[in-house]
């Protein structure tokens, strides 16, 4: 798995061996899944490379109930908004973050920190 340490949140990077996927329930979403693309995930969003020229994905614009699957397994299900988007990328920031759902994706991200941690101290 690959990590991104640089930022105030670890962001774990989605690969072809630990996948990170995500459904919407949005229509427009549902149309373009096959060309939406999870880069990484941290405890405050989820950023994704996204199509060209979709003029409806703005920033403030909502997602409900995004369901994300992670490696190893876990899904959790949130809510965020997209709070930039830059030439095929954009970020959105995780809304619900007192919730069950939201300490699945804590839990995940905390157990890859302490792993990228033991790892950079063993070399």
């Amino acid at each position: 798995m690959s990590y991104d340490t640089d930022r105030r949140h670890t962001r774990i990077k989605s690969t072809p061996e630990r996948p990170i996927l995500v459904k919407f329930k949005q229509k427009e979403m549902q149309e373009i899944a096959h060309q939406v693309e999870v880069k990484d995930i941290s405890d405050v969003g989820i950023g994704l490379k996204v199509p060209l020229g979709k003029r409806f994905l703005t920033e403030g614009l909502i997602f409900e109930d995004m369901e994300i699957s992670l490696p190893g397994g876990d899904k959790c299900v949130l809510s965020g908004k997209i709070v930039y988007k830059r030439l095929g990328h954009c970020g959105i920031e995780f809304m619900n973050s007192a919730t069950a759902e939201h300490r699945k994706l804590e839990q995940f991200t905390e157990r890859a920190d302490n792993k990228a941690v033991s790892e950079a101290d063993s070399n």
